[in-house]
């Protein structure tokens, strides 16, 4: 979610000068996290959610197969 903010700052700071350089996507958003002083927890906390959403996703597409 947190990252998905900060693509979305991104996208309204280029937007807002024109400047589609500022804009560099989910790799640009992780590369920022990294630079703040709690980014590893935060990008440790980011792939867990991945990992749990994952997972859910396999489960619920095997409840539904049965």
């Amino acid at each position: 979610m947190c990252t998905f903010l900060i693509i979305a700052g991104l996208a309204f700071v280029a937007a807002l000068f024109t400047d589609s350089t500022k804009f560099t996507g989910l790799d640009g958003a992780m590369r920022y996290l990294t630079t703040l002083p709690s980014g590893t927890v935060l990008l440790v906390l980011i792939a867990i959610g991945f990992i749990v959403y994952g997972l859910y996703l396999i489960a619920r597409a095997r409840s539904l197969r049965r």
